[in-house]
């Protein structure tokens, strides 16, 4: 399984002036990650825009960190059939592990999320860095590529306002689609009494 904290080579193709296009399109992704933690420090922290923006330092955003995890560890130790891990908190946001016996894989990424449940083998390889040669050549390896059925997507206003909300939201979405597709949806008309999922057009 591709290690999601690993280094990989990517070659997107395109030369220097395609990837100089795409400069300003990092930068506003850049700005708004800064800006949205700058938020979030300026509401936990009950302190303006411009002071929050100075105090993010190395060691405040390890400090924030521990806070997410140790909220997020208490979290999960209350729900049995669930194991969780965030394996990278931005640019993108991203966790796997298990619901109910389900592999799953989320990611958060410039807004925009989305879920995949039961992983497997996509039959594609990424190369990982092992390391970089004498010669300043990247030493690499293949690993395979883990992929599973996207059950849900979304924009980042769904999720919640901290990371263990995030969780929740994901954990929550994925027991909504299993309890879904294993219903019978016994006397539903526009939705089901059962599962709550919606008949018809668009179910």
């Amino acid at each position: 399984m591709c290690g999601v904290a690993d280094l990989y080579i990517v070659d997107f193709g395109g030369g220097e002036q395609e990837r100089a296009r795409g400069e300003p399109e990092r930068d506003a992704e850049r700005r708004r990650l800064a800006d949205r933690y700058a938020r979030y420090l300026a509401a936990s922290a009950e302190m303006g825009q411009a002071a929050a923006h100075k105090v993010i330092t190395a060691a405040e955003l390890s400090a924030v960190h521990q806070r997410e995890e140790n909220a997020i560890a208490a979290c999960l130790a209350d729900q049995p059939g669930l194991d969780a891990r965030r394996t990278s908190s931005y640019a993108p946001e991203q966790w796997e592990g298990t619901v109910d016996g389900h592999t799953f894989y989320f990611r958060e990424r410039g807004g925009l999320w989305r879920i995949e449940l039961d992983m497997v083998p996509s039959g594609r390889y990424a190369q990982r860095l092992v390391r970089v040669g004498e010669d300043g050549t990247f030493v690499t390896e293949p690993v395979p590529i883990i992929e599973g059925e996207a059950i849900a997507r979304g924009a980042e206003s769904d999720l919640g306002a901290e990371p263990v909300d995030h969780i929740a939201f994901v954990v929550r979405t994925i027991r909504d689609h299993l309890r879904g597709v294993g219903c019978e949806h016994h006397g539903a008309r526009l939705f089901c009494p059962d599962c709550g999922q919606r008949m018809g057009k668009g179910s």
